[in-house]
């Protein structure tokens, strides 16, 4: 989850996010994605950027801005590269405001190393 934000379900936890998802499919795929109802239904925001491989030690860096378009960044041996950039259909829940960061993970084998919020490259 790159940013959650919005008012809070039952639980607690907020309802609104914008995610990116990375698969090794097609030789590496990101997805950014958003929801305002809990996770319920996604939408995706514009294509795919395909043809993202990463190799140990290369790191992936999402950022949403004020305007709401992501940035997606590589780094590869200390070099970040910007890889695309898409924008969400247009909504205050990820152009204003602060919010979250964080972690959904699918059973089985996932593995993260070095997670962080912060600077970006």
């Amino acid at each position: 989850m790159l940013k959650a934000t919005g008012a809070t379900n039952a639980a607690g936890l907020q309802q609104n996010f914008v995610r990116v998802l990375y698969t090794t499919a097609g030789g590496g795929t990101i997805t950014i994605q958003t929801t305002t109802n809990n996770g319920g239904i996604y939408t995706t925001a514009g294509t795919a950027i395909t043809g993202v491989g990463f190799v140990n030690t290369d790191t992936i860096t999402a950022m949403v801005d004020q305007a709401g378009v992501v940035t997606v960044w590589k780094t590869h041996l200390g070099v970040a590269t910007t890889i695309g950039t898409r924008t969400p259909a247009a909504n205050a829940l990820w152009t204003t405001g602060g919010g979250r960061i964080g972690l959904q993970l699918p059973a089985g084998g996932t593995r993260v190393d070095n997670f962080a919020g912060g600077s970006v490259p």
